[in-house]
């Protein structure tokens, strides 16, 4: 029991994500001499922007008690489809990124509409949402899409202070869904829906309208986050996001969100986002394989959840 404490204490939630995270840096820092070089750090924040910021909408869907299997599928449609406006039909570059977002916005809205108004299982909701929009994304076009404005590769290629640009957007997100989730009362409300969903009815919580705001802030980061994956690779194919939501709920995970739904937070989220994004550039630093690398990720994954199971059966 005073070992259980101790962990409570010490590595619950932001707090033991952190030092996960911390300990993890040391180990690949004296395993390899170009871990804390500036260059790799900058890399390393570069390559989990975009896994961070799709974390950040699953925090609020996980929290609520829901869950969101479309996420690498609205990433990949929603960018798919207007940057092939973009690219092939000379859609201004401004109006390319308000209807990606507005894109994701309204399939995060009719996920959260479905889940919430026929009280149907988010897992078979957002899956029929991923088998349909995977489905849709050939018929928008083949292959891949290129050659965007330089207005556009500035999202992510662009540099203030000699830090990507990509990074201060993503600390606006998280600012954004950090003030909405601790000091607002949708986010108020999303927790209480998550801790008991019967309670806050009784309580009067409208538990359709704040399960669809939860699914709309997915909904609207998967779309910014496919946004900035195609700026940052200057292409989006038929096939991108595939997986990525499995990344973006590892994330939320790791940073101590309860699967359960009712606790967890972005801070937590973003943190790991970064266990993800150092663990693969240690290992490719160390020329691990990818897939061994899988399945380091799957071990410490599944490690975090039993300490979490531990926890709440205390």
């Amino acid at each position: 029991m005073e070992t259980l404490n101790k962990y409570n204490i010490y590595f619950h939630g932001e707090k033991g994500a952190l030092m996960v995270l911390l300990f993890l840096c040391l180990i690949i820092g004296l395993s390899s001499p170009f871990f804390f070089n500036f260059t790799n750090i900058i890399t390393i924040l570069e390559q989990t922007t975009f896994i961070a910021i799709g974390a950040i909408g699953m925090t609020f869907v996980i929290i609520s008690g829901g869950i969101d299997l479309s996420a690498g599928a609205i990433l990949g449609g929603t960018s798919f489809f207007v940057l092939n406006l973009h690219a092939n039909y000379g859609l201004n570059i401004y109006l390319t990124f308000l209807f990606g977002l507005l894109l994701g916005i309204f399939l995060g809205f009719l996920n959260g509409y479905l889940i919430a108004k026929f009280r149907l299982q988010s897992f078979i909701v957002t899956l029929c949402m991923m088998i349909s929009i995977r489905g849709m994304i050939p018929l928008i076009g083949d292959g891949s899409i290129y050659s965007f404005s330089d207005k556009f590769i500035f999202l992510t290629k662009g540099t203030i202070l000699s830090i990507p640009f990509s990074l201060f957007l993503l600390l606006v997100v998280i600012l954004f869904a950090h003030i909405i989730l601790n000091h607002t009362k949708i986010g108020r409300f999303i927790y209480a829906i998550g801790n008991n969903e019967k309670a806050a009815s009784l309580y009067g919580i409208s538990n359709k309208k704040y399960k669809i705001y939860a699914y709309i802030m997915s909904g609207f980061s998967a779309a910014l986050a496919g946004l900035v994956l195609a700026s940052r690779l200057n292409a989006v194919t038929t096939t991108t996001g595939r997986g990525y939501e499995l990344d973006v709920i590892a994330a939320v995970v790791l940073g101590g969100t309860r699967l359960s739904g009712g606790e967890g937070g972005v801070v937590g989220s973003l943190i790991g986002a970064l266990i993800i994004g150092v663990v693969h550039n240690g290992l490719n630093l160390l020329m691990v394989n990818s897939f061994v690398q899988q399945i380091i990720i799957g071990f410490v994954i599944l490690i975090t959840v039993i300490f979490d199971s531990i926890r709440l059966n205390d």
